[in-house]
């Protein structure tokens, strides 16, 4: 591909992205959460820890709440199983609320997406670091709900396990999670379009939409893969991901465009996303 545009972006390197405070950025598929991945969030209703890659915000146990909340999390990433690192195995995703549980007890615990408790069904095995390791720590398990959460914050936040007041830290270990903050590197799986020219998000289950044409934006595994900064940056700012199409957009000028995938009023506005100009 020819860099002819004016808009720098930076190749992608050996780092990813890590969400900052609020974030919404480029999310991977309404699907199982993957091994050693970012975008495991904190949720201010409930101190629960859940997956916030996928299009759903899951189940949040919070009363008249019915999703788990981002605002004001950073960007959390789970070893796993598979990674060998010394911590404690067993801990699983639901596939139902989106949290992370523990799953080698007796119990599924309580869910907040119903009765039945939690479903690992899709999930991979986590590994989260505990009474060691770097990164965040006062991440409790509760023996209630058998769900993670954040203790440190004065409250027991909401527990879904009927009749209690909050999630309990009692009999739990005090788990560290490595935080990712440094945006230097921007988020890599950006890729050009060699039929309508765009940049596309990839890593979805999803080739968009393409206003080239049917069959969504064109997949070249030899294409450059761009890694633009997000929510900081030198450079221009309030480049949008529209999940609806899967492209980058502009979303300053108080207009959300025209977006090619089909039944929309325009792009979709998630991310902020900043790229270098020329001097």
């Amino acid at each position: 591909m020819e860099l002819t545009r004016r808009g720098a972006i930076r190749l992608a390197g050996v780092a990813g992205l890590a969400a900052t405070t609020g974030a919404v950025l480029a999310a991977v598929p309404a699907s199982p959460a993957l091994a050693s991945q970012y975008l495991w969030l904190w949720c201010h209703q409930c101190q629960g820890l859940w997956f916030g890659g996928n299009y759903i915000s899951g189940a949040c146990p919070a009363t008249g709440i019915t999703g788990h909340s981002l605002a004001g999390s950073g960007a959390y990433t789970l070893p796993t199983d598979s990674d060998n690192v010394p911590g404690q195995r067993g801990w699983v995703w639901c596939n139902r609320c989106q949290g992370l549980w523990y799953g080698r007890n007796s119990t599924r615990g309580a869910c907040p997406a119903g009765p039945g408790g939690h479903d690992s069904a899709g999930s991979g095995g986590y590994t989260p670091m505990n009474n060691s390791g770097g990164g965040q720590g006062d991440w409790r398990w509760c023996r209630q709900c058998q769900g993670m959460w954040f203790a440190a914050n004065g409250t027991g936040g909401a527990c879904p396990a009927p009749g209690t007041a909050g999630h309990s830290l009692v009999g739990s270990g005090n788990y560290t999670l490595p935080t990712t903050q440094d945006l230097s590197w921007g988020q890599p799986d950006w890729r050009w379009c060699n039929r309508c020219q765009g940049l596309w998000y990839s890593a979805n289950r999803t080739f968009g939409a393409c206003p080239a044409g049917p069959g969504g934006h064109h997949w070249d595994p030899d294409a450059d893969d761009y890694a633009p900064d997000v929510n900081s940056g030198s450079g221009q700012g309030q480049w949008r991901w529209c999940h609806q199409c899967q492209g980058m957009w502009f979303g300053a000028n108080g207009t959300g465009g025209a977006c090619p995938a089909p039944g929309t009023a325009g792009h979709s506005l998630a991310g902020n996303y900043h790229l270098d100009l020329w001097n």
